[in-house]
């Protein structure tokens, strides 16, 4: 797939609806478009949390990054500043349909460095140094139900091969279900719960790559 100039992509949900979305590499220029997709899946997520009977009366204490402490028992959303700093040096793919952008994917290769979750695991430098973190993916509400994040994992995984990688690590909320769900059919394996991401639960999974 030719990430760099974009390919378009037909998919499809059990509906029987139909859309065509170009997928590409992202860049710096695609920051805002990135932070105003992240704003919202999380404002998707609290919406839901409060029709599922969770208190809508947030308490202003325990916000952080502008998103309130129980939807990021979920989904984290990230700061401008490390969003900004990813799509400057980690893969970053996106979704678009037209102009906008519906998807967006990233996939951290940064071998020794401190963001590498081998380092939770206690791995070796040799295992750090083939080991890529496959980190956050969010969808636009409007567009779930068509196996984008399906399109991400396949995308991430060819280039991780491609850079010679041998493991893929990636972290999900022990409470997020579908999430979990879409991870293990993906066929990542539990290796560890810790309290990571300003003390919250987080599932550690893995994933040989051949």
């Amino acid at each position: 797939m030719d990430l760099i100039k974009g390919e378009k992509i037909k998919l499809k949900n059990r509906a029987g609806g139909e859309l065509e979305l170009l997928f590409r590499r992202c860049t710096v220029d695609d920051l805002d478009s990135v932070m105003a997709l992240q704003s919202r899946v999380v404002s998707k997520i609290a919406s839901d949390m409060r029709a599922d009977g969770a208190d809508p009366d947030l308490d202003e204490k325990t916000h952080f990054h502008g998103q309130d402490m129980r939807s990021a028992t979920l989904f984290i959303s990230d700061p401008r500043e490390e969003i900004e700093e990813s799509l400057e040096r980690d893969f970053c793919v996106a979704a678009f349909d037209r102009d906008l952008m519906v998807g967006f994917s990233l996939m951290i290769s940064d071998g020794v460095g401190e963001k590498n979750l081998g380092n939770v695991l206690g791995y070796t430098e040799e295992q750090l140094k083939t080991c890529v973190n496959f980190e956050t993916t969010f969808v636009d509400p409007a567009y779930r139900g068509f196996g984008l994040q399906r399109m991400f994992m396949d995308i991430r995984t060819e280039e991780a091969l491609r850079i010679g990688a041998t493991e893929a690590l990636t972290s999900v909320s022990p409470d997020n279900a579908k999430s979990l769900a879409n991870i293990t059919r993906s066929g990542f394996v539990p290796v560890k719960e810790v309290v990571i991401y300003y003390g919250l639960k987080r599932m550690i999974f893995r994933k040989k790559l051949q």
